[in-house]
This record gives structure tokens, C-alpha cells and sequence, in this order.
């Protein structure tokens, strides 16, 4: 109820603009539901849309070929130290974690702002 009695508010104060006194009851609650049915059929539109940004690449590729990388969270090194122990349990070795990909510094540059 509080969804009519704000509709018929806003449309009060619309009509009132063009100098008419108020809205019938009936015609504040039929632009509610008109309101609500395109909204209903927009969000029925972007559904789609949706699922397939989502599940894109899985249906074209197929459910294993895509597989989350990377996880911002994480600094440069522990992205790079878990890639390469995916590398190693993709390789049958053990991998011992403690070898870091990259050699030396972590890519990350040495400048400051500027």
C-alpha cells in the first residue's frame, strides 16, 4: 500500500502543474500497475542478457575450459606462486610452493606517484 499511496502522491503533485485538483483513486492505481508491467517486461528483456554474460564463454568453450584465474584480492607474488602450483599439479610433480614465477622482484615497478 505504501507503493499507491506514494504513485498517488507523485502523480498529485504532477497534475497539480497543469492546474488540475487531484487524481482519481482508479486512475492512480491503474498507472501503478501500468508502471509495474513495464517493469516487469524490461527486466524480462535484460534476464537474457544477463545469464549470457554470465555464462558466455562456458557454453561456447564448455564447462571446464573456463576457469577463474586470478583473484584480485591476492598481491602479484601469491597470484603468481598459485599459478605455477596449478602448473605443477597440471605437470603430475608435486611442486615444492616455495620457488616464486618471475625471477627476481614482483613487477610491480618501483615508481612512486608524480
Amino acid at each position: 500500500e505504501l507503493g499507491r499511496t506514494l504513485v498517488r502522491e507523485r502523480l498529485s503533485k504532477f497534475v497539480t502543474q497543469f492546474g488540475l485538483r487531484g487524481v482519481d483513486e482508479g486512475a492512480a492505481r491503474l498507472m501503478g500497475e501500468a508502471m509495474e508491467e513495464r517493469l516487469r517486461s524490461l527486466l524480462i528483456a535484460v534476464r537474457p542478457v544477463a545469464v549470457h554474460r554470465v555464462n558466455g564463454n562456458k557454453e561456447i568453450f564448455g564447462k571446464d575450459s573456463v576457469v577463474p584465474t586470478t583473484d584480485p584480492r591476492k598481491t602479484w607474488k601469491q597470484q603468481q606462486a598459485d599459478a605455477a602450483a596449478r602448473a605443477a599439479e597440471r605437470k603430475g610433480g608435486s611442486g615444492d610452493g616455495g620457488e616464486e614465477v618471475g625471477g627476481k622482484g614482483d613487477g610491480g615497478g618501483g615508481g612512486g606517484g608524480g
